[in-house]
């Protein structure tokens, strides 16, 4: 995320303190008392706006305090409503406006609203009076006419005549007082059968069955052709017996494009329109059978819809049948695609994701195996296993004999197979378990999967595509076990033989590894690896080239050892890949899961797998689009990043960065180390500070006391833990959109990234509201809904937004969750103080390496951008603790606690570790958070070594970022080609189906299929040559703006520069002014002297002892003026003189000697020591 800038934030501030203030007070202050509501945070924006001055927050308050009496405002209203409502609107609502004009547009169509209403009851409306028809001109009454042609009514006859080839259109008829529903079955209209719709001249008698269309049901009139042709090609089929029993009446329905749900004697047919809208429906918005045809019974009579004849299992037969052979078409299996593709799985029907490395297929296999490993993130399988509770399936009364017709074809395992393999695993001993997320697992309670037969499902899909693999999917039958992840990977890479680097990511890959070797070859699980020597030895080298690791967000929940051995956050040659991406899928067959769950076994097995399919088609029409947005953001990052980093990086010595450099090259630790240190941590002895790996393994430890306690923690519930994490990591977020919202244009030079970053903001807030409510239902009348243009004002019931009088209510049960947001936010405080710490020693050692050995204006200006950008990310960070400690606050934290103080910008200094102390700086002292997490006891030394630690874990991290984003555009720029190449041999294949098809249709088929590739593969290209244009664009973009930065920066340096010298010149012109009104001043003295002394003499007057030494004052005191300096830079001290001057009103007189800003004596000159004196200019002046 880029830093912030929150120069619109000041420059709004400037012009509305209080609300600044107010909003910010909220941030970061306990929530007022419930007696106290008039307060400044509960102060409409008009009372708010309306203060001004000194007295803002006062004038806000009493305003608020007004407006609560007036509104009555109870004391137990939850004061962040409030907050949400008032403050916090009213704080950012200007800047959050987003003008899309719905209700402008909206507003027209109701103002008009009378027109239209109008209009619908003039079409319910016919000229009764009987005339001829306008379309034949016979003398009938024209009382017909047609919903889906919109013409005028007409006759009877006209009526049947435009419907010969429109069979299943409604019509109506005009019964005097309004339109009734008529049908065209009733007037005649028959659907004849071959012959191009003509009557066939051997058939006589018209049978009637009932058709399923898009908009209901139809009865409708039937005349099978029986002409000798078709009782010879009967004959034929019958005789022939390698199809199968050949239906005549059926076969000719099918050729008409008509579905019967029945083979003998057809009564019920469905369209095949029918069938693909509901195919259609089904995968996009997971609409059940049962829903649809529902729907349709209600189009076909919106009265009585019950009494419409229902052909619900039918209709699920027919979807059935229809989805497996429409599989076979479009994979080729119906035209012996095998016999080109010999790689794959035979008979595989499932759709394989193109980007992904297929060594021989999408990439040569010499490129593969003779790559370097520094480029193994090209030519890397990435795959990831994860399972769902979402789609089980309930103990209930089902048909026995209702088997899957797609299992085993496609994603879901062969039911027989894998049961027998479920067999061979009975009895396995459990794996010794040392990690704290596999003894949770033990946690999951048993009634979880009460009355349920199938408890979920395990699957693998490609981590970067999220294709779902063929053959990979299996069901669970209780709580997650080993053999089920075992066999989704054995199917996953029975036909992955041939690939050189796989990396597999799976939620407890640090258990599951152990003994995986054992599991697949030593316990006879898998006989097809006993009885294939070579397929067995092929498996076993290619397991043990198999990596593995934990995804980013699972791994919190490991020990700290599984997250430097497996965490992917560090790893190398994985780019930027997400492994948390197999979620994802999870949540579309979570909406499917609702119907599935009570269908019989192979029904179920059929519908995941159509939910599967679809998935993979979605992705897979998508993919030159996601490619193509992630180089682009993948080049901008990266360019941005690596710019930084090595502007950073400048500031840092040569030797010490090459030692970093060739430790970051080592290899990272294995399992089997002796020594096992995560480099990307703060290795130091003595640190004691809160983690989130810690605080994990801590709760883990509670949960499972919790589960095993008799009275638990009141509202202790199994996962709440996770949400609790999602929740403050949204809560989090909302508060960094809603500081970008407020950036200034030229900060966010990327809008439509704000826009993106909202939708899944949006996106995320209303999952976790779901499963909140679903936790703590009590708070469902405080979730409201959210507004996707701003759902960074959503309104998050988290306990620290809840007033204490909610939390502490037993009604809600909230103590637990309380707890475990503490601990959460407490970790997270901790997490930000270390990017701060971080942040002030870059900027230090910046500084200090811009000072000594950055010469020339160019240097110099890009050491000024790097300054300004620590400047930024530390402003931004600070806002983010005290958001964090504001939370904190509400949750009981002390106000006075000495740990987590609040952060201001002066406490955000800091020494330079790399240099030894200057004369002075031990009396500086440090900030408060240096003492957070620093060792106490350190000798000098050693805290130089602590500041140097925390230095290089910055370094080693902004480091690894910039070399994952370099190996994200490497990947992206290896899966374009692999793309095309996949799309263009698969084009081939289906041209050569094409030449070798047996019939005209299959041949046209497989044309159509190949064009369909073609097309693909041509919006790749396309895609990315306006991907590079865009990625080329940016960069030209990102010159200019730091060609324009280096000119503004290069400005201000010059204008300071001009302002020293303008100082300088001005100190140097007062300097030189006041000696020469000194030397003038000095000789008027001494002549006046000189004038008072001769005319004493000529009046033979005694002269005044002090009045006669004044020349030698006056003298010395201007060899004092300029007398030389010592050692130490200071005036050495000169005889003590005294000024002259006339009788002060002070006591005593005023030396000369002293400074001429002294205290005392006040003459027309200046001031000296003592008394305070009005004489003659200069009598009592002091030195310059």
């Amino acid at each position: 995320m880029k830093p912030l800038n929150l120069k619109k934030i000041q420059k709004y501030a400037a012009k509305h303190p209080p609300i600044i203030a107010n909003a910010f007070t909220i941030l970061s202050s306990p929530p007022a008392p419930a007696a106290e509501t008039s307060s400044a945070a509960y102060a409409p924006a008009t009372s708010i706006a309306a203060a001004d001055g000194k007295d803002d927050i006062q004038a806000a308050s009493t305003s608020a305090a007004d407006s609560s009496a007036d509104n009555s405002l109870d004391p137990e209203e939850d004061w962040e409503d409030l907050e949400v409502e008032n403050s916090t609107k009213s704080t950012y609502e200007l800047a959050r406006k987003r003008y899309q004009g719905v209700s402008v547009k909206i507003q027209p169509f109701l103002d008009f609203g009378a027109y239209i209403q109008e209009a619908e009851f003039d079409s319910q409306y016919h000229d009764a009076v009987i005339g001829d028809c306008r379309r034949c001109g016979q003398p009938e009454k024209a009382i017909f006419r047609c919903q889906q042609c919109r013409t005028r009514p007409v006759c009877s006859s006209c009526i049947v005549q435009c419907h010969q080839h429109c069979h299943f259109h409604r019509i109506q008829r005009w019964n005097l007082q309004f339109f009734g529903v008529a049908s065209l079955h009733d007037l005649g209209l028959v659907f004849n059968l071959g012959h191009d719709g003509d009557k066939c001249p051997a058939s006589e008698t018209a049978r009637t069955i009932t058709v399923v269309d898009v908009n209901g049901y139809h009865s409708v009139n039937i005349l099978y052709c029986r002409c000798r042709c078709r009782l010879e090609l009967a004959a034929k089929h019958s005789a022939d017996g390698r199809l199968g029993l050949f239906h005549d009446e059926a076969h000719q329905l099918f050729t008409s494009r008509l579905w019967p749900v029945t083979l003998e004697d057809p009564k019920t047919a469905i369209t095949y329109e029918a069938l693909e809208n509901f195919n259609i429906h089904a995968n996009t918005s997971k609409k059940s059978a049962y829903d649809y045809c529902y729907a349709l019974q209600r189009l076909t009579d919106a009265v009585e819809p019950d009494k419409v004849s229902d052909c619900y299992r039918s209709f699920m037969r027919a979807i059935r049948v229809k989805r497996r052979l429409e599989y076979r078409r479009r994979s080729g299996q119906e035209q012996g695609i095998d016999a080109f593709i010999t790689h794959r799985r035979p008979g595989s029907m499932s759709i394989y994701c193109p980007a992904c490395p297929d060594p021989g297929w999408n990439v040569p296999m010499k490129e593969v195996w003779e790559a370097k490993e520094c480029d193994a993130h090209k030519y890397t399988k990435f795959e990831q296993n994860d399972g769902t509770f979402n789609a089980p399936r309930l103990k209930k009364k089902e048909d026995p004999d209702d088997e899957a017709i797609t299992a085993g074809l496609s994603y879901m395992a062969e039911e027989k197979e894998y049961q027998a393999y479920l067999d061979r695993c009975e009895g396995e001993e459990p794996d010794a378990n040392t990690c704290a997320r596999l003894r949770a697992m033990k946690l999951q309670s048993l009634l979880k999967f009460v009355n349920l037969i199938v408890s979920g499902i395990v699957g693998t899909t490609c981590s970067r595509h999220v294709f779902f693999e063929d053959n990979s999917v299996v069901d669970m039958y209780g709580g997650e076990r080993f053999a089920y992840a075992t066999r989704s990977l054995f199917g996953t890479l029975r036909y992955q033989l041939h690939q050189r680097w796989i990396r597999w990511a799976y939620d407890i890959w640090c258990q599951f590894v152990k003994n995986l070797s054992k599991r697949l070859f030593e316990d006879g699980k898998f006989p097809e690896l006993d009885n294939d020597k070579e397929l067995r030895e092929k498996m076993r080298s290619l397991i043990g080239r198999l990596k593995g690791g934990i995804p980013p967000l699972h791994v919190l929940g490991h020990i700290s050892l599984c997250r430097t051995l497996y965490g992917y956050s560090h790893q190398k040659n994985v780019g930027k890949t997400c492994p948390e991406t197999v979620e994802t899928p999870w949540a579309a067959t979570r909406i499917c899961g609702g119907s599935v769950k009570h269908q019989n076994h192979g029904q179920r097995q059929d519908s995941l797998n159509a939910a599967f399919d679809d998935w993979n088609y979605n992705k897979l029409i998508k993919l030159a689009c996601s490619i193509s947005k992630a180089y682009v953001k993948a080049k901008k990052t990266h360019s941005r990043l690596r710019h930084e980093f090595d502007l950073a990086s400048k500031a840092i010595s040569h030797d010490l960065r090459a030692k970093w450099e060739r430790e970051y090259a080592e290899p990272l630790p294995e399992a089997d180390d002796n020594h096992i240190v995560d480099r990307f941590e703060v290795n130091f002895k003595g640190i004691d500070v809160p983690t989130m790996q810690q605080f994990m393994k801590d709760q883990l430890e509670r949960e499972r006391a919790e589960a095993l306690s008799k009275t638990p923690t009141p509202g202790f519930a199994d996962g709440l833990r996770e949400l609790l994490e999602e929740g403050v990591r949204l809560d989090h977020d909302q508060k960094v959109v809603s500081l970008l919202a407020e950036a200034e244009d030229d900060e966010w030079d990327d809008r439509d990234a704000l826009d993106t970053t909202r939708e899944r903001l949006y996106a995320a807030i209303c999952t976790f509201m779901e499963s909140f409510v679903g936790f703590f239902p009590a708070l469902s009348p405080l979730t409201k809904t959210v507004d996707p243009n701003s759902p960074e004002d959503a309104f998050l019931p988290l306990p620290s937004r809840l007033s204490p009088a909610k939390r502490h209510d037993s009604r809600y049960n909230l103590q637990y969750a309380t707890e475990v947001e503490y601990g959460l936010r407490k970790v997270q405080a901790h997490e930000i103080l270390t990017e701060i710490r971080g942040l002030i020693i870059l900027q230090v050692e910046n500084l200090r390496a811009k000072k000594e050995h950055l010469h020339g204006q160019g240097a110099t200006t890009r050491a000024h951008r790097i300054l300004k950008r620590f400047e930024r990310e530390k402003k931004e960070a600070m806002i983010r603790y005290n958001f964090v400690r504001g939370r904190l606050l509400r949750l009981g934290l002390a106000e006075d606690d000495t740990t987590l103080r609040h952060l201001e910008a002066t406490h955000m200094k800091g020494k330079d570790a790399t240099k030894v102390a200057q004369p002075g700086e031990a009396r500086m002292g440090d900030s408060w958070l240096w003492s957070v997490s620093k060792p106490g006891g350190l000798t000098e030394e050693d805290e130089q070594d602590w500041y140097l630690e925390i230095r290089r874990v910055k370094w080693f991290r902004e480091k690894d970022e910039c070399e994952h984003w370099r190996e994200e555009t490497e990947i992206l720029e290896a899966e374009r080609p692999r793309v095309e190449t996949h799309h263009e041999k698969t084009a081939t294949v289906w041209a050569k189906i094409a030449n070798k098809a047996e019939t005209p249709g299959r041949k046209a088929y497989a044309f159509r299929q190949r064009a369909s590739h073609m097309r693909w593969r041509d919006r790749m290209v396309t895609e990315w040559k306006e991907a590079l244009a865009k990625v080329k664009r940016n960069e030209e973009v990102m010159q200019k703006k730091r060609e324009r930065e280096a000119e503004m920066e290069s400005a201000d340096i010059e204008r300071e520069r001009r302002a020293e010298e303008m100082a300088k010149a001005e100190s140097s012109a007062r300097g030189g002014t006041n000696r020469r009104n000194m030397r003038i001043d000095h000789e008027l003295e001494q002549q006046a002297a000189r004038s008072k002394k001769s005319q004493a003499k000529r009046k033979r007057v005694p002269v005044d002892d002090d009045e006669e030494d004044s020349d030698d004052s006056e003298e010395e005191v201007h060899e004092a003026d300029h007398g030389d300096d010592d050692e130490t830079g200071r005036p050495r001290p000169k005889k003590k003189a005294r000024a002259s001057g006339s009788p002060t009103k002070g006591k005593g007189k005023a030396p000369g000697a002293g400074s001429s800003r002294g205290r005392g004596g006040r003459g027309r000159g200046g001031r000296g020591r003592g008394g305070r004196g009005r004489g003659t200019r200069g009598k009592a002046r002091g030195t310059h």
